[in-house]
């Protein structure tokens, strides 16, 4: 009787301690990703007024139809170019930044 109990509860604190891992690992990569969204999103706000709206993208289209090279301000996907593409990586960022991410 008495290694029946113990045996659940070693069963019990094994299944608590696997939870609590998981939960801990969910934590660390939830707080991860949103770092990462943050400092992506960054570039997309040209303008620094930490947000990434239609302001920051006039300026890109600007930049683009000028023909800019400035790629450290205008590059918003880091692929060394400025194009469309860095319209469509910018417009990824503007609800994201509507949720208040301090840009």
């Amino acid at each position: 009787m008495r290694s029946s109990a113990f045996s659940v509860l070693i069963a019990v604190l094994v299944v608590a301690a696997v939870v609590f891992g998981g939960f801990l690992l969910y934590k660390k990569f939830s707080v991860s990703a949103d770092e990462v969204t943050v400092s992506s999103c960054r570039k997309a706000d040209i303008n620094n007024d930490s947000k990434v709206n239609s302001l920051d993208l006039n300026i890109l289209i600007k930049a683009i139809s000028s023909g800019s090279s400035d790629t450290q301000k205008y590059d918003i996907n880091s692929d060394k170019k400025v194009d469309s593409t860095d319209v469509d990586a910018q417009k990824d960022c503007w609800s994201r930044s509507s949720s208040n991410l301090n840009l």
